[in-house]
Parts: C-alpha cells; sequence; structure tokens
C-alpha cells in the first residue's frame, strides 16, 4: 500500500511541475475544460433563481398582511394542490343557477377563521392608453377598498403614493414606462362593458414580479355583479384579513364552496397530501434520451478537442520520462505522470470555472434587478449539489482526454528518448476498420430508429456513428497521408507530419468531424423545421390585405353595428393605402345566447375521414396516417374574424368580401359564392355529387342536437384562416338554415404594401374611434429567418478553428527543428508560414470534408425522427438542406483555418540543435 501511494505520489508531483512549467498548454486546457463548466454553473444557478423561495412567493402573492386569496367561484366544488396554482372539479350544469353575491360570500365566511374578515376586490382586463401611445395589449386591472388597498397590494409603492379616491390610480413600473406616464400624468382605461375612464396616476409601483398592472379604487370602474358566474368579463375575488391563519383545513372547506384559496400558512407550511393528477412535471423518455445524447456528444468532443495538447504535453516530456524509466519507474508510473497531468488541470480549472459562473450568475441577478421592471430572479438561489458534480465532470473529461497520450506514454523507447531521436508507436491496423464498421452499424440503427419513431434505438446509433468516426479517423489521416508526392513541399511536409504524429492529428481530426457533422445536422434541421413552419402558415389573404376584427378578450363584439364598420373604414382610408372595403358578417342565430350556442359544420363523407376516426379504418396505424391527406388537412390558424356566441367563424358573403383577400382562391370562392355555392377548404369536404352537406348543431346544457340538415352545392377553394374550417356560405344559403347576419368587421385591399409607421396610425386611430376592433394586415410569412442558420455556422466555425488551431500551435513547437533544418539548408523564410497554413488545411479539410457528409446523414435522420417523434398526426417535415451555409461551412473552414495560421505563424525561426534519428 506504501509502495503504490509513494509512486502516486510521486508521478502527481512530476505532473504539477510539468504543468507549471507548460504555461500555455496549462491554461489551454484549463480553458477548455473550465469554460462549460462555468456556463453549466452559471446557467445552473440563474435557472434555480427564476424559483422563488416560499417567502418570496409568499410575499408576491400575498404581501405582508393578508392571510390568504380567494380566487373566484369556479361553478362547483373544486380540488387544489397546497400552492392553489393547480386544481380543477366538475362544474355544475348552471340547471340552478348561480349563486348570488351576497349568499356566496357568507358561504365563504362561513368556511373561513370566525376571527377574519373578507375583503372583495373586482379584476378584469382592459386597454391603457395615451393621447400618443396605445399598445395593442390586454392588461389585468384591480378594483380595491380605499381603505384596505395597503393590506391589499403586495408590492411597496416605488414613486408617489396609494389611491385615494376615484379619478386616481396606481400604475406598474413596466405600464409607466411603456405609456411614458409618472406621477401626476393622465392615462385612459378601456374596460369591457363600460366608457373609457381617464385616471390620473398617484404612484408608480416598486419594481416586482408580483405587482398589478393597474389598482384603482371601489366605484372607479365597476359595479359589484349581482352573481357569481365562471367566466365573468368582471370576476370578484376576495382577500382574508385578519390574525387568525387559514388553515388546510379551512382551504378544503371553502374548496368545498366553489373557490381555490392560496393560503399564507398553507404555504410556509405544506401539508403532506398528494399531488393532483396531472399537475407533477414528469420527463418524457424521448426528452430524456435526447438530452442524454447531447451531453455525451458534447463530453466526447471536449475530449477530442483537448487530447491533442495532452498527446504534445507527452511528447515533450520523453526524455523526463525515459530519466524516470531509467531510474527504475514502472510504466505504471509514467502513465500517472500523463493522466494525473489532466486530473490536476481538470481539477483546478473546474473549481476555478464553478466560483466563476457563481459570481457571473450574481452580477446578471444583480443588474436584472436594477433595470427590468419585473426582475426574472427573486434572488440569488444556489443549488449546492450540482457543483461539486460539474468539478468532477470536468476533472473526468481532462482526465478521459489525458488516458490515451498516458498509455503512449507508457510505451516509450528509452533508449531513442535519452538520445532524443522521436519514435512513433506503429498504429493498430485494425482500429480504423472497427471505427469503420462501428459507424456503417451505427449509421443503419439511426436510421431504422429515427424513420419507426424508436427513440432508443435511435439515441444508440448516433452514439455508435459518433464513435465510429474517432475509432476511423487515425486510419483517414494515415490515407491521407499517401498523397503526399503529388503534393508541393509545404504540403508534402505537412501530410507526411500528421500521418506520422497520428496522436496528434487523429484527435484534431476527429474532433473537427465531430464538430462539422453536428453543425452541418444543426442547419439541415433548422432549416426543415423553418420551412415546416412556413408551409403550417395560413395567411388572411394577399399580401397588403387588411383584416378589422375582434380585438383581443375585453371585447364585446356583439355591440358592433354597420355605423361601428363604417367608422372602422374611415379610419383605414385615412391612414393605410386603402383601395376597396367590404363589411365581413358571420352567421347569427336566434336565441344564441351564454347557455344556448349554435355551430354549422360541413360533414366530411365517410370515406374521406381519416381512417384513425373512422370505423372503416381498420388496421391503420399512426405512421401510415402521418401521410395520408385524409389525416394531415389544414384547420387554419388563428380567425381573422370571430363570433362572439361560439368564439368561432362561420363567414356569410356573397363573393364581395372573400374577392378582396386577393388571389386564385379567393377569385374561385367568390365567383362561387355569388352563384349560390357554399366553399369548403378542400376536396374532401365535398359529397360524390358535388354537394356539400350542412349540419347545424344546437348545444344547451351540455346537450347537443342537430336542428337542421341540407345538401347545398359547394366548390373547395382553401382561404386558410378567414373563417372556421374556411366554411364561407353565400346569403341564400344561411337563410335556408335559419341564420341571419350580423357584422364582425371588415376587409381591404390595399394599392401598396402599408409601412410599420401606417400601421401603428391605424392601430391607435382605431383604438379611439371602435376600440372593439383592431387592425391585421398582412405581410407574409416573417418567422424564417436564416439568423439561426448562421449561427450554427458560426459557431462551427468558431469550434474547428479552435481544433485545428490549437493542434497547429502544439505541433509548432515540435516540429520547430524540422523547419529550422530546412532553413538551415536554404529554405526561404515563408516555409515556415507555407508549412503551419498547409497542416491546418490537412486537418480542416479532411475533418470538413468527412464531417458535412456525415452531417448531412444525420441531418435527415434528426428531421425524419421529429417528424415520428410524437403520437400525434402531423405532417411530415421535408428535408431541406441549406447548401449556401453548407457550402461556407466546405470553403469557409479550410480557408480561415489556413489563412489563420499563415498570418499568425512567424516566418523566421533560429537554428536548433538537431539529432539524428
Amino acid at each position: 500500500m506504501r509502495r503504490w501511494w509513494g509512486g502516486l505520489r510521486t508521478a502527481g508531483r512530476l505532473a504539477r511541475r510539468d504543468a507549471a512549467r507548460s504555461r500555455g498548454r496549462t491554461a489551454l486546457v484549463a480553458v477548455m475544460v473550465g469554460l462549460p463548466v462555468l456556463v453549466g454553473a452559471a446557467g445552473g444557478t440563474l435557472y434555480r433563481s427564476t424559483v422563488p423561495t416560499p417567502e418570496q412567493d409568499l410575499q408576491d402573492r400575498l404581501g405582508s398582511v393578508a392571510q390568504a386569496r380567494v380566487d373566484s367561484y369556479a361553478g362547483g366544488p373544486v380540488e387544489q394542490n397546497a400552492d392553489g396554482r393547480s386544481g380543477g372539479g366538475t362544474a355544475s350544469d348552471g340547471a340552478q343557477g348561480a349563486p348570488s353575491l351576497a349568499e356566496y360570500e357568507s358561504d365563504l365566511a362561513a368556511a373561513l377563521p370566525e376571527a377574519d374578515r373578507l375583503v372583495r376586490t373586482l379584476e378584469g382586463y382592459g386597454r391603457l392608453s395615451t393621447a400618443d401611445r396605445a399598445p395593442d395589449q390586454d392588461v389585468q386591472v384591480r378594483q380595491v377598498p380605499a381603505a384596505d388597498i395597503a393590506d391589499v397590494i403586495s408590492v411597496p409603492v416605488g414613486e408617489g403614493a396609494l389611491p385615494t379616491g376615484v379619478g386616481e390610480a396606481l400604475l406598474s413600473a413596466r405600464w409607466a414606462r411603456t405609456l411614458d406616464v409618472g406621477v401626476g400624468d393622465e392615462f385612459t382605461v378601456d374596460a369591457p362593458g363600460e366608457d373609457p375612464v381617464s385616471l390620473t396616476v398617484a404612484g408608480v409601483l416598486a419594481r416586482s414580479r408580483g405587482a398589478s398592472d393597474v389598482v384603482v379604487v371601489e366605484g372607479t370602474l365597476w359595479d359589484p355583479p349581482t352573481s357569481v358566474e365562471p367566466g365573468q368579463q368582471v370576476w370578484p375575488t376576495w382577500w382574508v384579513l385578519g390574525e387568525d391563519p387559514v388553515t388546510w383545513s379551512d382551504v378544503r372547506a371553502v374548496n368545498a364552496v366553489g373557490s381555490m384559496v392560496t393560503s399564507r400558512a398553507v404555504l410556509l407550511d405544506p401539508p403532506a397530501v398528494d399531488p393532483l393528477p396531472g399537475t407533477t412535471a414528469r420527463l418524457d423518455g424521448r426528452t430524456v434520451a435526447f438530452g442524454a445524447l447531447l451531453a455525451v456528444v458534447a463530453v466526447l468532443e471536449a475530449v477530442l478537442l483537448i487530447g491533442p495538447a495532452f498527446a504534445v504535453g507527452a511528447r515533450r516530456s520523453e526524455r523526463h520520462l525515459a530519466l524516470l524509466a531509467a531510474a527504475g519507474a514502472e510504466r505504471r508510473t509514467l502513465s500517472q505522470v500523463v493522466l494525473l497531468g489532466g486530473v490536476i488541470v481538470g481539477l483546478v480549472a473546474s473549481a476555478l470555472a464553478v466560483v466563476a459562473g457563481l459570481a457571473l450568475a450574481a452580477v446578471v441577478v444583480g443588474v436584472s434587478g436594477l433595470v427590468a421592471d419585473a426582475p426574472p430572479f427573486p434572488g440569488l438561489r444556489v443549488l449546492w449539489w450540482p457543483l461539486p458534480l460539474l468539478v468532477a465532470l470536468g476533472t473526468v473529461v481532462s482526465a478521459a482526454a489525458a488516458w490515451l497520450p498516458a498509455r503512449r506514454a507508457a510505451r516509450v523507447d528509452v533508449v531513442a528518448a535519452l538520445a532524443g531521436r522521436r519514435v512513433e508507436v506503429p498504429p493498430r491496423r485494425g482500429v480504423p476498420v472497427i471505427g469503420l464498421l462501428v459507424f456503417v452499424a451505427g449509421a443503419v440503427a439511426a436510421v431504422v430508429g429515427a424513420t419507426f419513431a424508436r427513440t432508443a434505438l435511435l439515441v444508440a446509433g448516433v452514439l455508435a456513428l459518433e464513435l465510429g468516426l474517432v475509432l476511423a479517423s487515425g486510419g483517414l489521416v494515415t490515407l491521407i497521408g499517401r498523397l503526399s508526392p503529388w503534393l508541393g513541399v509545404a504540403g508534402r511536409f505537412a501530410v507526411r507530419d500528421a500521418a506520422r504524429q497520428r496522436g496528434r492529428t487523429a484527435p484534431a481530426v476527429a474532433a473537427i468531424i465531430a464538430a462539422m457533422a453536428g453543425a452541418t445536422a444543426g442547419i439541415v434541421y433548422v432549416a426543415s423545421d423553418q420551412q415546416h413552419q412556413a408551409a403550417q402558415y395560413t395567411p388572411i389573404g394577399q399580401v397588403g390585405t387588411v383584416a378589422v376584427g375582434a380585438s383581443g378578450s375585453i371585447v364585446d363584439a356583439a355591440q358592433l353595428d354597420a355605423g361601428d364598420v363604417a367608422s372602422a373604414s374611415d379610419v383605414l382610408r385615412g391612414t393605410l393605402p386603402v383601395d376597396r372595403t367590404a363589411t365581413v358578417s358571420s352567421v347569427q342565430f336566434p336565441g344564441e345566447s351564454a347557455t344556448v350556442s349554435y355551430w354549422v359544420q360541413a360533414v366530411t363523407p365517410p370515406a374521406n375521414v381519416c381512417p384513425l376516426f373512422s370505423p372503416l379504418g381498420g388496421d391503420t396505424d399512426l405512421r401510415s396516417a402521418r401521410s395520408d391527406p385524409r389525416c394531415t388537412r389544414s384547420t387554419g390558424g388563428s380567425l381573422a374574424w370571430v363570433s362572439p356566441a361560439t368564439g368561432a367563424s362561420v363567414i356569410v358573403d356573397d363573393g364581395t368580401a372573400i374577392g378582396l383577400l386577393g388571389g386564385s382562391a379567393a377569385a374561385r370562392a367568390a365567383d362561387a359564392l355569388a352563384s349560390g355555392a357554399v366553399v369548403v377548404p378542400q376536396a374532401l369536404d365535398l359529397q360524390p355529387d358535388g354537394t356539400v352537406h350542412l349540419e347545424v348543431v344546437r348545444t344547451e346544457g351540455g346537450q347537443s342536437e342537430t336542428v337542421t340538415a341540407i345538401d347545398v352545392p359547394g366548390v373547395a377553394a382553401d382561404l386558410g384562416n378567414v373563417a372556421q374550417f374556411a366554411l364561407v356560405l353565400p346569403p341564400a344559403v344561411a337563410e335556408e338554415i335559419g341564420a341571419g347576419q350580423r357584422p364582425v368587421g371588415l376587409v381591404a385591399s390595399t394599392t401598396s404594401l402599408p409601412t410599420g409607421a401606417e400601421e401603428r396610425a391605424a392601430v391607435v386611430a382605431l383604438a379611439t374611434a371602435v376600440p372593439e376592433l383592431g387592425v391585421q394586415v398582412e405581410r407574409g410569412w416573417n418567422g424564417g429567418s436564416s439568423a439561426g442558420v448562421w449561427v450554427v455556422v458560426l459557431s462551427a466555425l468558431l469550434l474547428g478553428l479552435a481544433a485545428s488551431g490549437t493542434s497547429v500551435a502544439l505541433a509548432a513547437a515540435e516540429i520547430g527543428p524540422d523547419l529550422a533544418t530546412l532553413a538551415a539548408v536554404g529554405a526561404p523564410p515563408l516555409v515556415r508560414r507555407r508549412v503551419a497554413a498547409a497542416q491546418a488545411g490537412v486537418l480542416t479539410i479532411v475533418g470538413v470534408g468527412f464531417g458535412v457528409l456525415t452531417g448531412l446523414l444525420l441531418g435527415r435522420v434528426f428531421v425524419t425522427a421529429g417528424g415520428n417523434q410524437w403520437d400525434v398526426i402531423a405532417p411530415q417535415l421535408v428535408i431541406v438542406t441549406p447548401w449556401p451555409a453548407v457550402a461556407a461551412i466546405l470553403i469557409g473552414m479550410p480557408v480561415l483555418a489556413m489563412l489563420g495560421a499563415f498570418v499568425l505563424t512567424r516566418s523566421r525561426l533560429p537554428l536548433v540543435r538537431r539529432l539524428a534519428a
């Protein structure tokens, strides 16, 4: 035991001295090891810091006074988790009617401690504006009794004071900045069911995550409702004030009445209850598998990048190792010297990186608290237990990178090393063959796993493919060495040196291959995903089309009339380059109400229904259904015009409005509507005789029945998100099914695409003239930016340059005697630079070439897996190869590496002593 420990201690001391002597190489390894550890420590700490402590969460939600907060009536008894964030229950069917406000508050008071009292607040959504600003966004407004406002508001006032009467308001710091207002300034609140109200800013709340958008005094906007109903536009909530805590039994009693509760006592001392089904976060097995794959590939890349540094370090230490062997050291001790060098550097670098990561996270948290209106971090929270794991991971990566050089160091030729001769251990010929076989097997497994949605097989295949590349990289270097007779002096020197020093060049080539393969696969996947998103985009109409429709959740579009639409048309003509406008109307059935709704649908023939949802489907599986047009049909995106009764929209038009959408589909639909035919999105919706089977379904009290069914002429024309399932009825058919019309907006064509300034002016003007309406200008798909692709390309270039630069820089010191000999026999000074450029070219051309080919294969595998990974029916991803980005990697990487090596290498070198082999 003592002999073993003594040898290990001696090896560690020698490794520490070697690391201190080779400061440049040690610093390079430390940066490569420490940077990922720093990112992990900082990222993990910042992520942890986004989650508030129970005390911080309590302050954000309840402040420092209230015992509890009772949510609005849910429609019946509910169940909830201890934190009050999740829950559910069975709502009543409304047969007995909703309880009155007084009755419900009496039931709540009976369920809560007697010594506490309820303070009612009213909440709803509204829109804020000033004379020159009208943000198109809803805000939550809270109306609080003046006497209790200090106890209910959980955030201190940063500027000004609390409102004391009607006409005053508190604003959050975010909305004060958005509206550019301060204490004493005025702004307007447009709330549902009320006329716009002008208010004065009495105070601005401090920056906080829990700050309310707007707080006003009781009586400013709304009167209390007479009853409590789920889904009210203005709903009551209650704050429990007093000395007695609201216990878990009190919470359950309130749940039985019909509301969820956030309790101070329960948050501070949660009861031992099981979470509700579906409320616990569970990691999907596929997500875990892909995460593990990325982690393993990242570790492998780090090992490959660091490996050449230890290989050169071991080469430069051969004489010292040979002296140890001559003095009687065992081969195990020689190996331990190099291996412990990796352990020492990795341990120190990882520990320092963890400290630096924590410091960086502290700075980010501190700065965000000073500049953000709603700081994303409640405070600095450090999760300590992963930090030692990060240090251990960095140490293991560094040790793994030093393992192969350590094995080679143990086989040092003592006589040759002491004589100053370089002897390369002959490579094992079977390793590249094994690597090629592993690569092929991994590629086959990855393709099969992606095609048949077998995540485990896919992950195993990708890992085998990467390992096969690493094993085969040495053989690639040797193969390239056979090209030396056809190259010039610099190229011949670089190729032969690379083939002779496989221990240094093979890991660098493998690192470049892995980096370029990952980057190429990434850009193929990103480009394919962008193409998929663009294909799913459903425009309103041609570029330049303007749609005016219901705006946000505060709108009561049922109040729209012809005068509102005419006012909106005047606004558009005054602010936008409008050519023509037309009113858009949806169906309206007599007797529609909050409890009675009508649904109009075009019934698809049974033969055209997706087999998975049809009794005729047989044994159709999900994989084949994904490529079946009956299953992958588009249902449109967000609707441009919405009916207030159903939240959907079936448009009634004679062709005038639809014709303004532009395009061949709209023109065909307009002609069909003018002739009295119904427009459906796809030919699959047409009956065999070319007609459309329409049904009107009436729903009341949870019961549905078909009240009308007719067959009418139909035409298929895909109109995107114009109507629910793009169903458009001519007026005669709407009248035949017993429906009238109601205006829901208008459509306008333009002579030119409106500018951003013109659109903003239209938004502000329309918000003033008809607050119930908003403006959309069709500008086409704008989510396909190539920035993501080029970010991946840039990252790949940087990583590849790091790998090639590291290898070239480390080789420079080793081939110094050879270059000095060339200079002595008459080689010009630029030879050194040309040799360095050639070395970089050998590494990058081989690595980039094989890496891009591998990446194209992996990209197709990942795109195929992305289309098959979810148990849903969705159109397959289309494989898109961004050839400009691929060409940038193929050409840019070698050019940049060679240019950098040529420019950064000194051309002159003093002659050094060289021993003959």
